[in-house]
């Protein structure tokens, strides 16, 4: 299950980049932090996030069965993540409840062995102490927690801030889950050759006589990728940094867009156009290289939905034509 990929990528990389973990988590702290603090603080967010990722698994995944091959992928690859990792994490407590005193003596191991002897721990650790909390309540138990184990203070309005935070990457992490689910069953309904066009409406990109910047094959399909992309009707403020579209390779018409997403109140926002025209979001890109991280995770977004066949290395198709974008008005003037 591809999801189970993009969502691992969303839990190991709760800030975006080192620059932005510093930033907020010495916000958080109110001073600057040394380097095991930041590494600390990161391990501890990302082993809140996982946790967060499983309760949106449980909450979404009815069928017991594939709940436990989601699960078990998750793990498998959040370990993957951490045996690749060769950063040291220090001055991590090997019992989290004894960080505020007690016998406990810090631990300095890789990121790996942080896993599986204290991060594993913790999952349990969050388990026992949001059961029989009210929704609005578990969030907030759970940030105290979080913080404890980043060793920063324990403030009522930091607190609140991360309880929400912690909230809005649960909305992500059940988008990210539904929406594979969806694609899942929605690939299984169709028939092997018979893929229909994406259903077009207002808010969509408009890609009318648009060229793509670059092509690639896909099997049936082809990829393009566009740049500053208007939505169709033109009265919206949102515009489209990128679109990946997805077209049959002999009529062109789109089946499926990846966009990322730029309004007056937010930038740089992952989206996928479903083939019935439903919207799904995916989350803020924060990475240095933003159109390499759009094109990796666009790819995997696609992939889970179509069953591509391999691009190797993205290699550049011919020169294509425009996306015969069927029924895309152009803007008035």
């Amino acid at each position: 299950m591809i999801a189970a990929k993009l969502l691992c990528e969303f839990v190991t990389n709760p800030f975006g980049n080192a620059g932005k973990a510093r930033e907020l988590l010495s916000e958080i702290e109110g001073r600057e932090l040394s380097d095991a603090e930041l590494e600390r603080g990161q391990f501890s967010f990302q082993v809140a996030l996982y946790f967060v990722a499983l309760l949106a698994i449980e909450a979404n995944i009815v069928d017991a069965s594939v709940r436990r091959t989601f699960l078990g992928q998750m793990h498998e690859r959040i370990r993957a993540f951490y045996a690749a990792s060769t950063v040291l994490i220090r001055e991590l407590m090997v019992s989290p409840s004894d960080s505020v005193g007690g016998g406990a003596a810090p631990m300095t191991a890789t990121a790996l062995v942080s896993f599986d002897l204290v991060g594993w721990r913790r999952l349990f650790e969050y388990r026992d102490a949001i059961k029989g909390a009210n929704p609005g309540d578990g969030f907030y138990i759970l940030a105290q927690r979080v913080l404890l184990h980043s060793g920063c203070r324990h403030d009522p309005v930091v607190v609140a801030t991360i309880a929400e935070l912690l909230l809005a990457n649960y909305n992500i992490a059940s988008q990210i889950v539904s929406s594979g689910l969806a694609a899942i069953e929605s690939r299984q309904l169709e028939s092997e050759d018979s893929t229909p066009p994406l259903v077009l409406g207002p808010g969509m990109p408009d890609l009318t006589d648009r060229q793509p910047v670059k092509a690639y094959a896909a099997g049936q399909y082809l990829l393009q990728l566009f740049e500053d992309v208007v939505p169709i009707g033109c009265k919206s403020r949102l515009r489209f940094k990128y679109v990946l579209a997805l077209c049959d390779k002999h009529d062109r018409l789109p089946v499926c867009f990846v966009t990322l997403e730029n309004s007056s109140a937010i930038a740089n926002v992952l989206c996928v156009f479903e083939r019935n025209g439903s919207h799904s979001n995916y989350g803020l890109l924060q990475g240095q290289n933003l159109a390499q991280e759009f094109m990796g995770k666009g790819v995997v977004l696609l992939g889970d939905r179509f069953e591509l066949d391999e691009i190797e290395g993205l290699r550049k198709a011919p020169p294509a034509a425009p996306v015969a974008n069927a029924a895309h008005a152009h803007c008035a003037a």
